[in-house]
């Protein structure tokens, strides 16, 4: 498999992920550019004029900016009522304002999403359904993600910087339970193979997911020379056990490039 450098802008690589798909819930989890990618998307699908709702189920820094208003619901009707009344631009609906922490939102039980997509079937909504402190990797308690059930697209997140790092504390979220996950000791180096066995393990990265949900992995900051060789050895060795994936995107939401590589195919599209 041939992980040819990022060349393309996230229109011609997220547009047509996003906007196919039984059902319009599109879940974000993982760590390492969660929030990021978020917003980065909400953005895409407003340039484009199709109509997003962005939330949480769990908790989700406030965004930053004239152009993006924060609306808040308390009930599945009200979520409903006020994602229809939004606008085409930026929408972020939760359920407050954190009162630990003023900076971040609290989120919304993930049943109120599945009847306020099936209420707006042309509403995209894209969830954030995750926490990883601010780290590239994480071990993951048994409730976690915090996924709707009506999901059609999740996006694991994993930042590629992590690998070369010591899987502790100070690079992973709750290290214990991954180190547990992957069979390495606290403090060992994060390997490649680190990295897969997580994205791969049924209680770790696809813990929960529905069983009529597509599953997307984004390799994020991958921006230089190293960073594509990581890329490349955790897709293939991916694809050799997950061929039904829907594909893995690599690439820098900073850059805004990115490529796609799919499963069965030998190289990046």
């Amino acid at each position: 498999m041939n992980l040819i450098k990022p060349q393309f802008p996230g229109g011609q690589i997220w547009l047509p992920l996003l906007t196919s798909g039984s059902s319009n819930i599109i879940a974000i989890t993982g760590g390492g550019g969660k929030t990021s990618l978020l917003y980065y998307l909400g953005r895409l699908l407003a340039a484009h004029g199709i109509k997003a709702i962005l939330s949480v189920t769990t908790k989700l820094f406030r965004p930053i900016g004239g152009d993006h208003q924060v609306l808040f619901a308390d009930s599945a009707n009200s979520l409903v009522q006020t994602a229809r009344k939004a606008g085409c631009g930026l929408t972020t609906i939760a359920a407050g304002i954190d009162s630990a922490d003023t900076r971040k939102l609290t989120g919304l039980p993930p049943e109120w999403f599945n009847e306020a997509a099936e209420s707006l079937p042309d509403v995209i909504f894209l969830i954030e359904a995750d926490g990883s402190a601010g780290k590239s990797l994480k071990g993951y308690l048994e409730h976690e993600p915090v996924v709707p059930s009506s999901t059609s697209l999740i996006i694991p997140v994993v930042g590629v910087d992590v690998v070369g790092h010591l899987l502790t504390a100070d690079f992973v979220h709750r290290a214990a339970i991954a180190a547990a996950v992957t069979g390495q000791p606290l403090g060992a180096v994060i390997t490649t193979d680190v990295v897969v066995k997580l994205l791969l393990s049924p209680v770790g990265y696809r813990r929960g997911f529905p069983t009529t949900a597509r599953t997307l992995f984004f390799l994020n900051k991958v921006e230089s020379d190293r960073d594509y060789t990581i890329a490349t050895s955790i897709a293939t060795a991916v694809f050799a056990v997950a061929s039904e994936l829907e594909g893995i995107v690599a690439g820098s939401i900073v850059k805004d490039q990115f490529s796609i590589c799919l499963p069965n195919r030998e190289r990046i599209l």
